[in-house]
Order: structure tokens, then sequence, then C-alpha cells
């Protein structure tokens, strides 16, 4: 194409020379007189400019509209570069949460209770967790848990936006399937995943198309034996549209997210998708063999061809586990093999089309050519002059653009705040993100210091302390600071804590000349923490410490018992015949019912002292301290006469509550949390046997009001 450009450019430069020598040939036909002497030698001097002129003008013009067009190109390049780094940020970000997600469900207790001991009450609790964290993350397909043989055991479902618990009869025999078998040769801690494929239901791909990425986790017991598989599935429609959406944002180009082996995941006909799963496999590859043998072995760039520009760059899923895996081992299917973490990769495509390319084609719009033409005949004038001088400084003011534009860009793209420090910790430059994130406008940050910038702590007015902060030494030691756990505070003086790295700014002599800051929100990040902890400690229902959180009150209450040679208690508490209520009113009332009983048992009992469920309609309470034996009698009548004197009104009905109660004194009944439980146990079902509401302490007569 550049040479066909340069043809035609030749062609109008020759043309302009014939119209010259035509002139020189009516010229000599006419009588040599003096004047006409002088005539000719302005003619000659004329002839002589113009072509000079024309040849340096043309040339001139060639290289101004080269030079525009590269500049273009390289702004597009820089912006489109800059699209599919935002995207693979993005697709990074998602892979890293479902790996955090499928870590923080395997080592949530009701799970590692379920891999002990697989029983309907464990199953239970972990249908409604799964049930929760789906419901709370709405990016799972499905939540599994295989036992060792492949069964499923307990599984989750969402479809169309809701979340259900499938039931036992529906359940299904996965141990043929390869991520099954594949995960049940793992290590203590590994993860499995798969390669994003479609989902197949009962040996048939799902219609419509749902893709998928399965992640599993092998469980193990306490003495080392795997006893189970979590198995999570990635809802990869909703990956792919988050995807879509962040390269759909200019609409000169075509978007594509090509898989190792060159297979279309995102395509720009979406008939061109998923082709491996049809028995044509990779599509991309087998139709630019020569260009995907580029891509594939190089991590970004950028290609022209005859179709167009391709801008890319390369993702690897795998990254993320492998950082929150302590190195242990992880595997991914390709057909029957493994393939290495580098092995497995995405290729993030960006393709702009040869008729959305700049040009330097003269003749591409009539005002360019009519330009040129008009050049030729102001030549005379120092047309061409004046135009190289007008090119130059036109060129110049470009590059400066350029610039300017590139530095905006960059900092306006990315989605982290950024600040420029000089030597003295002034901020001088920031984005946007910043701002944001900090509440201020950037005239706020520009020309103040980093450290009482984001360091502003209203409990913290230590104004020496600026000398010593790890952000402001980067700029005079050189040396760089990484913080996962930082706290900056908005103009608000409210805590935002991110993630920060501050890296050295070094001039062309290698000499630190400031720093340039970076930050991420972990806000989220860190409520989504808080949440899961939530989730492991207390009852959903109740909203009471459940039996894990209160064991170990249970273990910091013995051993102040045994320093302080006082004594503590455990109460074992359950309904009598609370399945009467569930079957007559209905689980929803049994609910309301639990609640009722909840907030009367912690009416009933001191601030230092704790109430938790243990499961179903049992409660267990934990009299921290007492000195006087009868103390306990004493709570046990008024926990007593709270529940069986009153009369719960639950969904306009009014229900007597008869309770059982075994209690169990330290050191009397036992020295361990364990021995003082099962004294508990024992005696709530002796006061059971005896009648309704009565209570028992360990090794006496049950007694009641």
């Amino acid at each position: 194409m550049a040479r066909v450009l340069l043809v035609i450019d030749i062609q109008l430069f020759i043309e302009s020379l014939n119209i010259c020598n035509r002139l020189r040939a009516c010229w000599m036909v006419t009588k040599k007189s003096s004047s006409q002497i002088m005539k000719k030698q302005a003619l000659r001097f004329f002839l002589i400019s113009f072509s000079s002129g024309a040849l340096l003008f043309t040339l001139a013009m060639k290289v101004g509209l080269y030079i525009n067009a590269k500049n273009d190109l390289n702004l597009l390049k820089i912006s489109h570069a800059a699209k599919v780094e935002n995207a693979r940020i993005v697709l990074d970000g998602r892979f890293e949460r479902v790996v955090s997600d499928v870590r923080t469900i395997a080592n949530t207790p009701s799970v590692q209770f379920l891999v002990a001991e697989n029983n309907e009450i464990q199953r239970d609790h972990v249908r409604h967790l799964f049930l929760a964290f789906s419901r709370e993350q709405k990016i799972f397909d499905e939540i599994r848990f295989l036992d060792k043989k492949g069964k499923e055991v307990v599984r989750v479902d969402t479809t169309n936006g809701k979340s259900y618990i499938v039931p036992d009869d529906q359940l299904q025999d996965k141990s043929g399937r390869y991520y099954f078998k594949k995960a049940a040769h793992l290590k203590q801690n590994d993860i499995f995943i798969s390669r994003i494929d479609l989902n197949i239901e009962h040996n048939k791909i799902q219609i419509p198309y749902d893709p998928v990425i399965r992640f599993a986790m092998p469980l193990f017991t306490k003495t080392g034996e795997m006893n189970g598989i979590l198995v999570v599935n990635l809802f990869g429609n909703m990956m792919l549209d988050r995807f879509r959406q962040v390269m759909n944002t200019q609409t000169n180009s075509q978007t594509m997210l090509l898989d190792q082996d060159g297979n279309w995941l995102v395509a720009p006909d979406p008939k061109l998708e998923w082709g491996f799963m049809f028995g044509n496999p990779a599509g991309f590859a087998k139709k630019y063999p020569s260009l995907w043998h580029q891509m594939s072995h190089q991590q970004t760039g950028h290609y022209i061809t005859d179709e167009g520009l391709y801008i890319y760059t390369t993702i690897y899923p795998l990254n993320w586990v492998a950082a929150s895996s302590q190195n242990h081992a992880l595997t991914i299917p390709a057909s029957q093999n493994n393939l290495k973490n580098r092995d497995y990769f995405w290729k993030i495509i960006s393709f702009i089309p040869q008729q959305e390319l700049p040009s330097a084609n003269i003749t591409r719009n009539a005002t360019t050519f009519l330009l040129y033409v008009g050049g030729l005949l102001l030549l005379l004038l120092a047309a061409g002059y004046l135009s190289y001088i007008a090119a130059a400084r036109q060129k110049l003011r470009r590059e400066i653009s350029l610039q300017n534009r590139r530095h905006k860009q960059i900092l306006k793209n990315l989605g982290e705040g950024v600040a420029v420090l000089n030597q003295q910790g002034i901020v001088t430059e920031t984005n946007p993100e910043a701002a944001k994130l900090l509440g201020l406008k950037k005239e706020e940050i520009l020309g103040h210091d980093a450290h009482s910038l984001f360091h502003s702590n209203p409990a913290n007015q230590d104004v020496g302390s600026a000398i010593s902060c790890p952000i402001n030494s980067v700029a005079f030691t050189g040396q760089t600071y990484r913080n996962e756990h930082e706290i900056f505070y908005r103009k608000d003086k409210s805590p935002l804590p991110v993630s920060v790295v501050v890296t050295p700014l070094t001039s062309d002599e290698k000499e630190t000349i400031g720093a340039i800051l970076s930050f991420r929100d972990m806000t989220s990040i860190k409520a989504y923490q808080e949440k899961i902890k939530q989730l492991a400690y207390y009852d959903t229902l109740t909203g009471l410490p459940n039996r894990r959180l209160l064991n170990k009150y249970a273990e910091l209450a013995l051993g102040l018992a045994q320093r302080n040679e006082h004594q503590f208690a455990i109460m074992f508490i359950d309904l009598d015949k609370f399945k009467v209520v569930n079957d007559t009113y209905g689980h929803d009332a049994g609910d309301e019912l639990l609640k009722w009983v909840a907030k009367k048992l912690t009416k009933s009992i001191r601030d230092t002292d704790h109430v938790a469920r243990q499961s179903g309609d049992e409660f267990i309470v934990l009299l921290s301290e007492f000195k006087a034996a009868d103390n306990v009698n004493i709570v046990a009548r008024k926990i007593l006469t709270q529940i069986t004197k009153e009369t719960a009104e639950i969904f306009g009905h009014l229900l007597t509550v008869n309770i059982s109660i075994g209690i169990a004194v330290f050191p009397d009944h036992g020295t361990t949390v364990d021995e003082l439980m099962q004294a508990a146990d024992k005696a709530m079902y002796l006061s059971k046997r005896t009648g309704s509401s009565y209570y028992c302490i360990s090794g006496m007569q049950p007694e009641t009001l």
C-alpha cells in the first residue's frame, strides 16, 4: 500500500514537470531578443526553482502526512493497549476473588465438620452455608461437596439469579468427570482449575450455552485422609459479559478472547465461539496460523496485517492461584495432559480493521489534494519553504500534544489511585481515581505533603511522624515500599483501607528525584472478610454464637477458672416437643420460636455469661464465673421462669414452651471442656426423661420450679 501511494505522488510530480516543459517549448519558438533572453533566464530559474520546490514540497507533504498518520497510529495503539490492559486487570481480579472464596469456603468450620463426619446435621449446616454464600456472591453457578467416591453430597445451584438447595434425590454421581479424577489425586491445600468450557448436564451440552470454570479442592481429615472434594462452578457468562463491557468502549474495533490453543472464547461473530466443544478446535489459530504463532510466543504487543491492526496482551488465570496457594501444586486440564501455570493463558485482543487505520495517502480526500495542487502553484512565493517550516512546527506541536495525551490517558484509564511526589514528599501530579478515592478535588491534592494528605488521622496529630513516613522516605531512599494493609484517610477523616506500592522516580542520570505512589481501595475486600467471619462463628437464624465460638469462650473460662481457682458452669438446654411445633405450625413458626427462646435466654444471664445455639432446638449457656453453688440453681430457675411461665405469641398463636436443662460445674463434673459438655448433655437427657421443664445438675436428681 505504501508503494502505491508513492507511485501516485511521483505521477503528480511528473505531471507538474510536463507542464513546465510545455511552457519552455512555447517560449523557444519566439524571437530571441535581449528582453526575451531575460525572460528565458527568469523562466529557467522558474523551471529550476519550481522543479526543486515541487520535489521538496511533495516530499514535505508526504513526510507531514506520514508523521501525522504515524502519530495517530501510535495514539491508537496506546488507547487500545490501555483498554486490553484494563480488561486483563478485570479478569485477573475475578480469578483472585474466586480462589480466595474457594479457600474460605473450604476452611469454614461447617465444611471441616462435614469432612470429619458425614451426617445429616453436618450436611444441613453445609447446605445453608453454601446457600448463604451463593446468594451473597452471586457469581457461582454451582457449589458442591462430593464425597471421596465422587457422589454429590451437598449441592447448591443458581438459576435465573436465584440460588437453591438441590434435593437429595437429584444429586448425581460425578466420579467419571475429569475434574473429580484430577482433584482426587491432589495434595492437601492444592486446587484444580478446569479450562473454561460449556456446562454439560446429563452428558449433553446445556442450552442456552452456559460457560463455566470449575474450581476443585480436595478436603482432608485431621488424620490426612482425603474425604471429600469442594467443587465451585464460576458463571462464565457473567465474567465474559463484564469482559465485553470493558472492551466495547470504542466503536472502531472488534473484541476477541482466545485460549492457549487459539480457540475463540469471545469472537466478533458469536457463531465462531466454542468451536472446540463441537469438533472444530483452534478456530483463530487455524484461520491465522502465522499471526497466532507470533502472538502465542509473546506476552503483549501489536501486529499490523493486510486486514488491520491487532493489539493484544496475555492473562495467566493460574497466577493468582499460585500466589495464594503458598507454592502448592495446581493443575488445569488440556485434553489428557496437565499444563503449567505459564502454559495456560488467554489472549485478549482488540482488532482495528484496515479501513479504520490512519492513512498517509495524499489523495484520500479532496482538501488534501487541493492543498497539494495549490502549494505547487504558489511555490514561486516560497510556499514550499513556508510549508516546510509549518510542517516542522506542526510536527513539534503534535509530538508535545502526543506526549501530553499519552500521560493523561494512562493516568485517566488506570483503575488505581496514582500520585507523583518530589523529593520533599510534595504531590506534583495525580489522577482522577486518586481524587475520587480520597474525596478530594485535584487542586486539593497538588502541592500538599503526601503524609498530611494520606495519613491525616484526627486521632494522631504528631506532625513529626511525617519524617519517618514510609511513603515519603521512598523519595530520598530509593527503596520501594509495599503494604497490603495501609490505612489512608479521606477528606471527611474516615479511614480508607488500601493496598499501596511506592516506587522511586529516577532521572536520566539514575538519581532519585521523587516517587510514584499507586494505591487500590480494599474496602470491599475487608468487608467481605468480615462477613465470612460472621458466617463462621455465628448462627444465621438467631444471631447467637455457634458451637465453635462457644468452645473458644469455654476454653478461656476454663483457663481463668484454673488460674483464679473459681467455678464456672455449662448448661445444655433443649426445647421439649419442638418437632410438634414444626409439624403443626410450620418451620417458619419454629424458626420464630427459636428466636424468641434466644432472646429470653440472653435476658436471663449476666453480661459476662454467654449463650449459644448448638443446632436445631439445642442451646448452651456458659456461666463464666460464680462463687456459690446455689447461683447455678438461681440461674436455672430464672431461665425456667422466663421461658415456661410466659406465653410465646408466634404468628398469632399462643404457645407454651417447656425446656429441659442439664448442668455441669467445673471442677466437680469435669476438668476439661469436653468432659463438662458430656456431663451437661447427660444431665439434660435425665431432665427430659423425668418430665417437662426440669433442670438437673450432673450427679443429682432433676428439679423443677
